[in-house]
C-alpha cells in the first residue's frame, strides 16, 4: 500500500501539470497514513509480546532456561515465515495480527519438554539420557497438541470470497509457526539442556545438584506453595467426582444463556470511521446539486465531485 501510494503520488503530479488552470486536483482520500500508522502499531505489539512472555516465563524459570524457551518465539516466526511466499502470502496486517495470536502459544511445547527433562535431571538421569528420554516421552503428546491447535484454526482456509482471502493468512501463519515450534522444542531444547548440563556437572558437580534442588525463578517459591495448595484442592475434588462434574457442566453450560446478549456485526467499525461510497452514473445524466444537500448536511458527511 505505501508503495503503491507513492507511484499514485508521483503520476497525479505529472497529470496536474496538464490540466486546465480552472480545474483543480484535490485527494480526497489516503490510507497510506492509516495503513503506516497500523504496521507500527502492531510492530510494537508484537515486540512488547515477545518482551511480556520472556517475562512470563521468567516467573517460574531459570533465567537461562526462560531465554532458551523464549527463543522459540523469534526462530517459530522467521521460518515460519518461508512458507508463506509459496502460498502468496505478504507480511500485511493479517498475517502480523496472526502472530500476534501466536505468540504465547509458541513456548508452550518448548515448557513441556524442558519441565520434563528437568524432572528426569531431579530423579538422577544423566544429561544424556535426561535430555533423551524427557523428549521422547512428551513427543506424541506435543504432536497431537500441535496438530489438535492448527486444525482448529485451518479450516479458515477454505473460506470462499472476500471474507476467505481477508483471512486466509491466519490459519497459513498459524500452522506454519506451530510446526516449526513443534520441531525446535523436541530438537533444540534437549540439545541446548543436555550441553547446558554437562557444561555445569563438569565446572562443579554440587553447583550442579544445587541448581536442580532450589526452586527456579523468580516467583519460584510461590508458585510451589501455589502446586502444593492445587493438590490439596484437586485431591478433595476427587473425593467427590459426581458432584464435581456435575457442577463444571452445570456451570459451562449455563454460559450458553450469554448468547443472546451479543450481537453480531459483520466487521467491527471504530468511532468516528468513515464510509466511502462509489457513485457512477452517466455523463449525460444532469445531478442537481441540490439533491446532495440532505446527505452533505448529515454527521460525519463528506463529498466529493469529480
Amino acid at each position: 500500500m505505501p508503495s503503491l501510494q507513492d507511484r499514485i503520488d508521483e503520476k497525479m503530479i505529472s497529470l496536474k501539470k496538464q490540466l486546465p488552470s480552472e480545474v483543480q486536483l484535490v485527494s480526497a482520500f489516503n490510507q497510506k497514513d492509516n495503513v503506516d500508522k497500523l504496521f507500527s502499531d502492531l510492530g510494537r505489539e508484537l515486540l512488547i509480546g515477545i518482551i511480556a512472555v520472556i517475562i512470563v516465563c521468567s516467573l517460574g524459570l531459570t533465567w537461562g532456561t526462560s531465554l532458551l524457551v523464549s527463543t522459540a518465539i523469534p526462530l517459530s516466526i522467521l521460518i515460519g515465515l518461508i512458507p508463506m511466499q509459496l502460498f502468496g502470502i505478504d507480511l500485511n496486517q493479517i498475517s502480523i495480527v496472526a502472530l500476534v495470536i501466536v505468540l504465547g502459544i509458541l513456548v508452550d511445547d518448548a515448557i513441556v519438554v524442558n519441565d520434563n527433562i528437568e524432572r528426569r535431571l531431579q530423579l538422577g538421569d544423566s544429561p544424556h539420557d535426561a535430555a533423551f528420554k524427557g523428549s521422547r516421552e512428551v513427543g506424541v503428546s506435543i504432536l497431537t497438541a500441535t496438530i489438535a491447535t492448527a486444525s482448529a484454526f485451518f479450516p479458515l482456509y477454505f473460506l470462499k470470497g472476500n471474507i476467505g482471502d481477508f483471512i486466509r493468512p491466519i490459519p497459513l501463519v498459524i500452522t506454519s509457526t506451530l510446526i516449526v515450534s513443534m520441531v525446535m522444542s523436541l530438537t533444540v531444547v534437549p540439545i541446548v539442556r543436555q550441553w547446558g548440563q554437562e557444561r555445569l556437572q563438569r565446572r562443579n558437580r554440587k553447583a550442579a545438584s544445587s541448581m536442580q534442588d532450589r526452586y527456579p525463578g523468580l516467583l519460584g517459591r510461590q508458585f510451589y506453595s501455589l502446586s502444593i495448595f492445587y493438590e490439596k484442592s484437586l485431591r478433595g475434588i476427587m473425593r467427590k467426582p459426581l458432584l464435581a462434574g456435575i457442577i463444571a457442566m452445570a456451570v459451562g453450560t449455563s454460559s450458553f444463556g450469554l448468547l443472546p446478549l451479543l450481537g453480531v456485526q459483520y466487521f467491527l467499525l471504530r468511532r468516528g470511521s468513515r464510509c466511502l461510497w462509489i457513485l457512477s452514473f452517466p455523463l449525460e445524466a444532469r445531478l442537481r446539486i441540490q439533491r446532495t444537500r440532505p446527505m452533505r448536511s448529515a454527521p460525519g458527511f463528506s463529498s466529493s465531485l469529480g
